[in-house]
């Protein structure tokens, strides 16, 4: 599993490029070092590009854990937004999940997408 993260504080969006099998340990470390990191920006804008991840690792209780830990720090005022895009059926279905449970707790807005450049054209909108 590998978890890159490009913060460009100039156009204010993350991104996040998550490949082979990721857990949700390593999904929080990752948010870990990224949230201490001195350029994070709650504020910002995220693209999570989760085409090449494979979440047969991923059960659907964790997912509400990891919103539990992504609202403590990214927070819910909703200032900023996140655009995910996936490539299959059942990462598609995840994060549709996550994005209904993220709604009971935040007003950040996420969006599912298959397409990165949709993504992309909606994230930089925000």
């Amino acid at each position: 599993m590998g978890i890159s993260t490009e913060i460009d504080r100039e156009s204010g969006l993350r991104i996040h490029v998550v490949t082979g099998r990721l857990t949700m340990e390593d999904l929080i470390g990752s948010l870990e070092k990224v949230y201490s990191r001195p350029d994070y920006d709650p504020a910002m804008n995220v693209l999570w590009d989760l085409r090449d991840a494979d979440f047969s690792a991923f059960v659907s209780p964790q997912i509400q854990q990891v919103r539990d830990f992504v609202t403590s720090n990214w927070g819910t005022e909703g200032t900023s937004h996140a655009a995910m895009v996936v490539s299959s059926d059942e990462a598609f279905g995840l994060m549709r999940m996550y994005e209904f449970y993220l709604k009971q707790k935040s007003r950040n807005e996420v969006q599912v997408f298959r397409d990165y450049d949709e993504a992309l054209d909606w994230i930089t909108k925000k």
